[in-house]
């Protein structure tokens, strides 16, 4: 099921839409969200639901110059700035 949205709380990603470890990029049969590869810093968005494939990078964190390192990260670091759905 594609979405064309974040689910947001108070402007900030929901915590169920945000996932990290190493290797991880919501490339496979993932759920739909924020994915954070804590080995290389890529940060990807996942549109769907178990579809592979469709994963989009679209930032790099610096790894070496995030205060308390990359698993520091939380759903609360992304805040929408604008949003905009598209019918």
């Amino acid at each position: 099921m594609e979405k064309d949205y974040l689910l947001l709380t108070n402007g900030q990603l929901n915590t169920s839409w945000y996932f990290e470890g190493s290797g991880f990029n919501g490339n496979g049969s993932q759920l739909s969200g924020i994915y954070l590869d804590t080995s290389n810093g890529y940060v990807w968005y996942n549109p769907t639901d178990s579809t592979s494939g469709d994963s989009h990078h679209f930032a790099t964190v610096d790894t070496a110059t995030i205060v308390g390192g990359i698993t520091s990260l939380s759903a609360a670091d992304f805040v929408a700035v604008y949003y905009h759905v598209l019918h």
